[in-house]
């Protein structure tokens, strides 16, 4: 099961990325020179499906608030992420069996979510 911030999302797809911050510079008649500015937090990007509106419009709301909020899964527990950008694409069905506590005609969106860790 995955929460953020206590709204249910079915993840697809999972990926993540921690990179470090290196500018590199190539002065005339010289190799490449390397300059270290530390490390990106981790960033996470899911793929996802919410059942419902009431989910949907909570989602949407978070990424006003600028707050961190908490992401519940397999991996993480209790990890705080920052929610950076939501992509929605709702889905054309007729009957959702994914969440069996919410009404079988409630919309089923597809969404692409992007988290910033901020430690």
């Amino acid at each position: 099961m995955w929460y953020y911030n206590n709204v249910r999302i079915i993840v697809q797809d999972f990926q993540s990325s921690d990179e470090q911050i290196i500018a590199r510079h190539n002065p005339i008649g010289a190799g490449t020179v390397l300059h270290y500015f530390g490390s990106d937090d981790q960033i996470v990007n899911l793929n996802a499906l919410v059942v419902g509106t009431g989910d949907y419009e909570t989602l949407r709301a978070m990424k006003d608030d600028q707050a961190e909020y908490a992401l519940q899964s397999p991996w993480f527990q209790n990890t705080n992420y920052v929610l950076k950008a939501l992509k929605f694409k709702g889905m054309l069905t007729n009957c959702q069996t994914l969440r069996p506590d919410l009404p079988i005609d409630a919309p089923v969106f597809e969404l692409d979510i992007e988290l910033y860790r901020d430690e």
